[in-house]
């Protein structure tokens, strides 16, 4: 389903093996006056 004026972004992201990354997100949905937040903490395994 396409969504009208959405803001979609792939990309790639170089990490070590067992490196912890955070991803941080914000978003105002529509007609709304608060951000929300969230956070995820992922651990990558490479080799």
């Amino acid at each position: 389903a396409k969504e009208e004026n959405a803001l979609s972004y792939i990309g790639e992201l170089l990490v070590e093996n067992q490196e912890n990354v955070i991803f941080s997100i914000e978003v105002q949905p529509e007609g709304e006056s608060k951000m929300l937040h969230a956070t995820l903490k992922q651990q990558f395994f490479t080799r």
